[in-house]
């Protein structure tokens, strides 16, 4: 990359960086080799109204359960059906954020299971 931008370097009189670096977006946590500098991977998808029963806070924690959009187009929620067995043992409120997959093969959700209403992209509305 150093490479591509040595015209832009030169033209702003300065030089570009001593040796590479690696930005890694693995958390601590989780590994990763320690070298590079730690970045989190924050994701944009576009603007939207927050649901107003999720403005305020629950007396419950609060767990998001997502697959991305991708998985949960191809594959619906088949994904999340041990977790929606043990999430009545547990004492937090689920939030499945499955988009328009289809819920009903999973049976009755528990109380603390709820769904989030998947709402268009601009790109799917047509004016």
């Amino acid at each position: 990359m150093a490479a591509e931008l040595a015209d832009e370097y030169r033209a702003r009189g300065v030089t570009g960086p001593p040796e590479r670096t690696v930005l890694d977006v693995v958390p601590a946590s989780l590994g990763g080799d320690g070298t590079g500098w730690r970045v989190r991977y924050v994701p944009f998808n576009g603007g939207g109204p927050v649901p107003a029963d999720l403005v305020a806070r629950g007396g419950r924690q609060r767990v998001v359960v997502t697959l991305g959009t991708a998985l949960s187009r191809t594959a619906g929620a088949r994904y999340v059906d041990r977790l929606i067995e043990q999430a009545a043992t547990v004492d937090a409120d689920f939030l499945l954020a499955l988009g328009g997959a289809d819920l009903a093969p999973l049976g009755e959700l528990p109380p603390s299971v709820g769904r989030l209403a998947s709402r268009r992209r601009r790109a799917d509305l047509r004016c």
